[in-house]
């Protein structure tokens, strides 16, 4: 049964366009960008997942991009909180990683 519902789970959320997309922008992005090695982007990335909104998100993606008309669009649809969150995401979640890898 849990089975069944994760599958249906992951085939609701590609049929919504989910957001693989932005996932693996990021990983590739963060891999051009900051140097840190693939394995270390998955994990910022998927960290990007657990904390940001889908918004939030695609901002961490345009400044990684460099991409300041992106990323000034997308600031207004953000609160104050999740503005904040997605500002210091690139702070705090490469060490975040880093200490996990470490250990």
């Amino acid at each position: 049964m849990r089975r069944v519902l994760i599958g249906s789970a992951v085939l609701l959320l590609a049929a919504c366009g989910g957001d693989g997309g932005i996932h693996d922008e990021l990983v590739q992005q963060c891999d051009k960008q900051l140097n840190v090695g693939t394995e270390m982007c998955e994990c910022i990335a998927d960290k990007a997942d657990e904390d940001l909104t889908p918004e939030g998100r695609k901002f961490v993606l345009a400044s990684l991009q460099d991409d300041k008309a992106g990323a000034d669009a997308i600031r207004p649809t953000l609160g104050f909180e999740e503005l904040v969150k997605a500002g210091m995401f690139m702070v705090n979640a490469p060490a975040q990683c880093a200490a996990e890898k470490a250990g």
